[in-house]
């Protein structure tokens, strides 16, 4: 029965799990689930995981549900923008070509610099990613994918930017250089 799944799934998304196949191709009914918890995504038919309106309103509610999205959806950046403001270590579930797009890694790491670990190889050593990573999580710094110690203008920029940095480097590596008169 439409109206009493309906009505199950808008009080709680996950009951989806229980519906028969049929219901779980409603579009109607999928809209109701993952307003109601956006991972309900995952009980969704194949054809709504690849529906750009029922899919964004799972990655708007929690960007987790990504993990879920057909493969060309994760390839959407539109979607995957929405996904990273909400949850910004859904960057993990994008495509490989959204996680080399300088703008949504730079919006995954603004919200949680940790989400640095899931950007392509030259954007974790990529400067304004990087400093845009430390000033949201110091600790991103450990994620960069380069050796800090041929980056002393990098690491000085992150310690300007967010002094915790400090907690995260390779002291005597950085003692032992500055001793010996390198910058």
């Amino acid at each position: 029965d439409k109206e009493l799944v309906l009505a199950a799934v808008s009080a709680n998304g996950w009951s989806l799990e229980f519906a028969s196949p049929l219901l779980r191709a409603d579009r109607d009914i999928a809209m109701a689930a993952v307003q109601s918890d956006a991972a309900a995504l995952e009980f969704v038919s194949d054809a709504l995981r690849r529906d750009q309106g029922v899919v964004l309103a799972a990655a708007q509610r929690n960007g987790w549900a990504l993990a879920f999205a057909a493969p060309e959806l994760r390839a959407d950046k539109e979607i995957v923008l929405a996904a990273v403001a909400s949850n910004p270590l859904s960057l993990q579930f994008a495509s490989e070509e959204l996680r080399q797009d300088p703008a949504v890694v730079l919006k995954a790491v603004s919200l949680k610099g940790c989400a640095l670990r899931f950007a392509a190889s030259h954007l974790r050593r990529d400067t304004q990613v990087v400093l845009s990573a430390v000033r949201s999580d110091a600790s991103a710094i450990q994620l960069t994918g380069c050796d800090l110690r041929t980056r002393s203008g990098l690491v000085m920029q992150a310690l300007r930017a967010n002094a915790d940095v400090r907690k995260f480097l390779p002291l005597k590596r950085w003692v032992g250089r500055r001793r010996n008169g390198v910058r």
